[in-house]
């Protein structure tokens, strides 16, 4: 179930044109997230996050069954860098607490990014190549891909960020 709209290259007018905004837009932000220097933690391997700038030098594997937290305002600002592949393995969900919103997280991977079956995601994923959201995943937010975002019986919600 898709709750927002889903844009394809073979789509009719006007979505490729649509489609070739959003790629551009999407390139801009994926190079603006990975660009950025002077991280707040670097190779992080706790679960709970406070907001800044968090970077992984290699991929990052969230096991199965593990929770992340994320805790601060309405207003502070996660930028989750990973120089490889983000795993979210089955199971594991995403919590925002004290008032954190979806549309302030932004994971960007420099490869791909494989959401696990029955796994909950929250933020926006910018991902070098391709994504996967498996069986039964979910994603409150939107999932940005170089070359395609591939859902397998899942729910993603975009709200109004």
């Amino acid at each position: 179930m898709v709750n927002g709209k889903v844009f394809g290259t073979l789509h009719v007018a006007p979505t490729p044109a649509y489609l070739t905004t959003s790629v551009g837009d999407m390139m801009a932000a994926y190079t603006d997230a990975q660009g950025r220097a002077n991280p707040d933690e670097i190779n992080f391997t706790g679960y709970t996050f406070a907001p800044g700038l968090h970077k992984w030098t290699a991929g990052l594997t969230i096991p199965t069954n593990t929770e992340l937290k994320f805790i601060g305002s309405a207003t502070d600002v996660w930028i989750m860098q990973i120089a490889g592949i983000f795993t979210f393995n089955a199971y594991s969900t995403m919590v925002l607490e004290g008032g954190a919103q979806a549309g302030n997280i932004f994971w960007t991977s420099s490869t791909g990014t494989t959401i696990g079956t029955y796994a909950h995601v929250e933020g926006i994923i910018l991902a070098g190549s391709a994504i996967t959201l498996a069986t039964g995943s979910s994603l409150n937010g939107a999932a940005f891909a170089q070359t395609a975002v591939t859902l397998d019986a899942v729910n993603v919600v975009k709200r109004s960020f």
